[in-house]
């Protein structure tokens, strides 16, 4: 055997070949060789100066150091050391200081960990606490967080290769016999100790649990109702801002319906007025007998609106059959006549409710002001319900004069109309609050292909805001 380049060379005692070669360049293996000798076939002792034997392991290629915990002394043995072996399993070395002797039996023994290190004392704000250690094994040691300095001390077979760690707050080992921790946060921590033996070997950890108590606004419970105070704290005053937007919005409907009934109130007899004039020129005019049809059916049409007068809502069908009364009337009062028709999308005509007489105005403005002065042989009123998507339309459409061309009785009377559209437009101001609802109004003047007036349509858009 040789050491050349870094490499040790193994050479055959037969024939002198090379049987192996091994590197020795790694870190942590021999590098000043003095002496290489067999223990057996599979085994040598190295020997350097001033450092630990190794023993390589030949069919492995490993090593293992054997330094001052197995007995040798070689850092204190000079450069002057060398090896001899003698009967059987003895083994001398000199060195600078004179001869050692040791078996193989106790240079190749195997390494052995320490037992685990004790813990011998232990101090609370650098008071000694009254406990020891062991009654710690199974409980942990519990410690309020205002007592915020916590001393351990440790012992072992060498002091001087105790470590220690407390996780999280110790990212590593740490080397002595004392640990001190001052101002840990409240929780649940393990400290660790162990003792360092011959070839790295480990002890096993000595372990103490120590819970750091926290403040009381810290702790699970307080927080739980911390937490149970501000949902119920959210949940109040989010019941009391409805509470006092409903009562709010109870006020504001409240007020809307009793402006709607008052003006209600005040076309009611807007409509009885009209009525009874028509009766009167009919009587004024000796027309007895269509006076008193008049007054049959004006007095139908009268039970019709008392019955609904108290009544917020009512469904279209019979806002309908009201108007549809109100037009046989108007047809009786007017002598040339006219002819009506009303229609409506089926499924409205009980599924959508509206304030009583929504339409009446509009439908007495196209008779008394559209065909009362339109000179048409055959004069027409339409009136139609439909849906059209989430809007509904109500259409009143006439084929008479326009609003522009007006009679003087009409010019004359001009107070008395913008009465009914006035209260007509005030319903339909409390309607966008009590139905929730926007309306509009739409005025189209009709011309024919001379461009002459051939009447009007209006139209009432209701749009669900």
């Amino acid at each position: 055997m040789r050491v050349v380049e870094g490499k040790i060379w193994c050479f055959s005692e037969k024939d002198g070949s090379i049987q192996q070669t091994i590197l020795l360049n790694k870190p942590g293996l021999p590098y000043s060789i003095t002496q290489i000798e067999a223990i057996d076939k599979d085994r040598l002792i190295i020997l350097q100066h001033n450092q630990p034997l190794y023993i390589l392991h030949l069919p492995k290629q490993q090593f293992t150091q054997i330094g001052i915990q197995q007995g040798w002394w070689g850092h204190y043995m000079g450069s002057q050391s060398r090896l001899a072996s003698g009967y059987k399993n003895d083994w001398w070395a000199t060195f600078d200081g004179g001869i050692m002797h040791f078996t193989q039996d106790e240079i190749l023994q195997p390494l052995t960990p320490p037992p685990a290190p004790d813990i011998y004392k232990i101090l609370i704000q650098y008071e000694p606490h009254p406990r020891d250690a062991t009654y710690y094994t199974n409980n942990p040691l519990r410690v309020d967080y205002r007592q915020g300095t916590v001393t351990f001390m440790f012992s072992g077979r060498q002091n001087d290769s105790i470590e220690y760690r407390l996780p999280p707050y110790d990212k590593i080992w740490r080397k002595g016999t004392t640990a001190t921790y001052t101002n840990l946060s409240g929780g649940i921590y393990t400290l660790q100790i162990r003792e360092c033996g011959p070839g790295n070997t480990y002890s096993t950890n000595t372990q103490l649990q120590l819970e750091i108590l926290p403040p009381f606004w810290k702790k699970n419970w307080f927080k739980l109702l911390a937490t149970f105070v501000l949902v119920l704290t959210s949940y109040l005053a989010f019941r009391l801002r409805l509470k006092q937007q409903t009562e709010k919005q109870a006020r504001q409907l409240q007020l809307a319906q009793s402006e709607l009934k008052a003006i209600r109130s005040q076309m009611n007899p807007h409509f009885i007025f009209n009525c009874l004039t028509a009766i009167d020129g009919l009587i004024a005019t000796k027309q007895n007998i269509k006076a008193s049809e008049y007054l049959a059916k004006f007095s139908k049409l009268v039970r019709q609106v008392l019955q609904l007068s108290e009544k917020q809502m009512i469904p279209l069908r019979q806002e309908l059959d009201t108007l549809k009364t109100y037009l046989q009337l108007e047809q009786l009062r007017m002598q040339e006549g006219f002819s009506f028709k009303i229609k409506a999308d089926e499924h409205l005509l009980d599924q959508l409710e509206l304030p009583p007489l929504l339409l009446q105005p509009f439908v007495e403005n196209a008779i008394l002001h559209g065909l009362k002065n339109s000179l048409r042989s055959e004069k027409h009123i339409e009136i139609s319900v439909i849906q059209k998507e989430s809007a509904i339309e109500f259409c009143v459409k006439d084929n008479g004069a326009g609003r522009k061309n007006k009679s003087p009785v009409d010019k004359e009377s001009k107070e008395h109309v913008s009465l009914g559209t006035h209260l007509t437009r005030e319903r339909l101001k409390m309607m966008e609050k009590v139905m929730g609802v926007k309306t509009t109004i739409i005025f189209e003047d009709k011309t024919d292909s001379d461009n002459l007036p051939a009447g009007t349509n209006v139209t009432i858009v209701l749009n669900p805001k």
